[in-house]
């Protein structure tokens, strides 16, 4: 559906699949996500994004998670927390081997957050430059 631009039809998706199934870290990771960096405003949902990915990233602390919740923190507006949880993710990267070009797009994104007002995540960017709301591998 993402790739298709189906992006509403796939946040009811996700909604459907979490409902049934809220304990499944990826469908709530891939949830947050959305609703953090939908391309279509109406689509979403900050506070319910950080709390998704709050969750998640308590659970499973990575960097993926960490980006997703810096995203989520971000798009509600809450700057200061969101350059904190990216430069997490920036160091998990980097101390975790990461490709080089893998830690400076998180490295831009940081930036971003620092620099950025209102702090929104770069759509594109926080996607990995191809779709923007698709997670990344977990």
């Amino acid at each position: 559906l993402l790739a298709l631009g189906r992006h509403a039809e796939a946040v009811a998706a996700l909604e459907a699949a979490h409902a049934a199934d809220p304990a499944d870290g990826q469908v709530a990771h891939a949830l947050a996500r959305l609703l953090a960096g939908a391309p279509d405003p109406a689509l979403r949902s900050g506070e319910r994004a950080v709390d998704l990915a709050q969750r998640v990233f308590t659970a499973l602390p990575t960097v993926a998670h960490a980006e997703t919740l810096a995203m989520a923190l971000a798009e509600s507006d809450r700057c200061d927390e969101a350059a904190a949880v990216q430069e997490q993710a920036v160091e998990g990267a980097t101390t975790g081997g990461a490709a080089p070009a893998e830690t400076a797009r998180l490295g831009r994104i940081l930036d971003h957050y620092r620099n950025a007002r209102p702090c929104r995540a770069p759509v594109a960017e926080a996607a990995g430059g191809d779709e923007p709301s698709a997670p990344p591998p977990l």
